[in-house]
């Protein structure tokens, strides 16, 4: 993490853009990262429906304390239907990842007119710099397609999440589209 430490100091303002920076020494999301994600989570969302995979971490004995105490249900994504049924692959994976290509189109330029101006052969090294800035591209795609068309909730109902919310005059269930 010293890599990003030292970017943090050096480009404070890249941290202030919605993106979150963790570390693990385990090559997968572990028990401690997954409760730094459900309390920062729990800080921003009061009730909260998580919709995720059947990595253990997910179903941990701590994760289900951490979801019972902040009041968050979790359902998972059947095994063999993450294509289909989940949000991250069904409305968001492309917009993202074609907001990443263009971020790295521009520091791709960038590079070039460094090489150039300093007379030397153009590096495409990226370091942890560049990861952020991608990350943040990505990331405010996203932001800005649900702010727009509510993409969040659209593809949580067109694949079948969120057709029913509570009536709270009927005490019944009622079709989410309903008014």
């Amino acid at each position: 993490m010293k890599a990003w430490r030292e970017l943090r100091t050096a480009q404070p303002q890249l941290f202030k853009r919605g993106v979150k920076v963790w570390q693990s020494p385990t090559a997968y999301v572990d028990s401690v990262i997954y409760a730094w994600q459900l309390t920062e989570e729990a800080s921003r969302f009061e009730p909260a429906l998580r919709l995720v995979d059947s990595l253990s971490t997910h179903w941990s004995e701590q994760a289900q304390e951490r979801n019972f105490y902040h009041q968050h249900l979790q359902t998972v994504v059947p095994a063999g239907c993450t294509p289909l049924v989940q949000l991250t692959d069904t409305g968001m994976a492309a917009p993202a990842k074609a907001a990443g290509r263009v971020e790295h189109e521009r520091q791709k330029r960038l590079f070039l007119i460094k090489a150039s101006s300093e007379g030397v052969r153009p590096s495409f090294k990226a370091d942890v710099r560049e990861v952020l800035l991608t990350a943040i591209a990505m990331h405010s795609k996203m932001v800005e397609l649900n702010a727009e068309s509510k993409t969040v909730l659209s593809e949580l109902r067109a694949t079948g999440w969120l057709h029913w919310r509570p009536c709270t005059t009927t005490s019944h269930l009622q079709r989410a589209s309903e008014e």
